[in-house]
C-alpha cells in the first residue's frame, strides 16, 4: 500500500517515486566515464535492505562489490542491468548513503558517485532531490 503524504489526502505508491544514480569514473583505464540510471522506491529500498542484512556485514559486502564493479568498468562490460544493481548494492552499503535515505523516507533522491578504484571505503558522494538529479542529468547529456 502507499504511504500517505503530509500535504492532502493522496497516498504515494513507492513504484511511483524515482531513485536516480550517477556513476563518474576516473580511472585512467575507463572507457566508460559518465551513465545514469533510474529505478524505483521499491526496488531500491530492497536492495538497501539486503545489503543492510548481509550476513557478512555492509563492510565486507562493500568490498566485493566495489572489486566486481572496478572489473566492470575496467574491462568494457556493457552498461546494463547487471552493471546498475552491482553499482546501487555498493552505494547503499555506505553509511553516509544510509543517513541520506533515512532522514528523507519516501522521496524521490538523485545520488552522483565517484567510486575510488583503488579504495572500496571510499566514496565522492553528491545526494540531491530527484528532479534537481534529473536536471543535471538533462544538461549534462545536451552539452
Amino acid at each position: 500500500m502507499g504511504k500517505k503524504i503530509n500535504s492532502g489526502s493522496a497516498t504515494k505508491n513507492p513504484k511511483d517515486i524515482r531513485i536516480g544514480i550517477s556513476y563518474i569514473m576516473n580511472h585512467p583505464r575507463a572507457n566508460c566515464l559518465k551513465f545514469d540510471y533510474s529505478t524505483d522506491l521499491d526496488r531500491f529500498t530492497r536492495t538497501y535492505e539486503h545489503v543492510k542484512n548481509h550476513p557478512a556485514g555492509a563492510d565486507a559486502f562493500r568490498k566485493k562489490m566495489h572489486s566486481i564493479l572496478m572489473d566492470l568498468f575496467l574491462t568494457d562490460a556493457p552498461i546494463d542491468e547487471y552493471f546498475f544493481t552491482i553499482g546501487m548494492h555498493y552505494l547503499v552499503s555506505f553509511h553516509l548513503f544510509e543517513a541520506v535515505f533515512n532522514s528523507k523516507p519516501n522521496t524521490g533522491l538523485g545520488f552522483i558517485i565517484e567510486p575510488i578504484y583503488d579504495d572500496y571505503e571510499f566514496i565522492k558522494f553528491t545526494s540531491t532531490d530527484y528532479n534537481t538529479w534529473e536536471y543535471l542529468v538533462n544538461r549534462r547529456n545536451a552539452a
